[in-house]
């Protein structure tokens, strides 16, 4: 992290074994999220450096997280062709969405929390939920909720 103002920097440690691929500075400038190549994606404090949760579940090199418009959950998208939805703080794993190839990158959409754009090879896709009720727990469409594994 690089303070543009005074050109301070602070070097966040906790990425092992590969590459930082992606990150997310937060609406409010306090927290940042990463991606690694060692399967997870962390929220970071800005002030401090400190880790405050690492997001556990992908099987594969994580490619690309962001913070969802609501500031309380926290997306990511993998390797291991899946897009997951986690809430922000605790860390627990609220959806996760099923493609058919990797999933390379993924951005939300600035006005619904369950709204957002992945791109898997030379495509992308809009996923969209059925019922738009901004933070909700709602389930969406194209999101597949974590209780519903067995159902697949």
């Amino acid at each position: 992290i690089i303070e543009i103002k005074t050109g301070k920097s602070k070097l966040l440690r906790g990425h092992v074994g590969g590459d930082v691929n992606d990150c997310d500075l937060s609406n409010d400038d306090k927290f940042v999220l990463t991606a690694g190549d060692d399967k997870t994606a962390r929220l970071w404090d800005v002030k401090s450096g400190l880790e405050l949760v690492k997001y556990r579940g992908h099987t594969s090199y994580v490619y690309s997280c962001a913070f969802t418009s609501c500031g309380t959950r926290v997306i990511t998208a993998s390797r291991d062709k899946t897009a997951r939805m986690w809430e922000m703080k605790s860390g627990v794993e609220l959806a996760v969405y099923f493609s058919e190839i990797p999933i390379s990158s993924i951005a939300p959409s600035p006005t619904d929390p369950y709204c957002f754009v992945i791109t898997t090879g030379n495509e992308f896709r809009i996923l969209a939920p059925a019922h738009r009720s901004a933070c909700s727990e709602h389930s969406s469409a194209l999101l597949l909720k974590k209780d519903d594994d067995e159902n697949k």
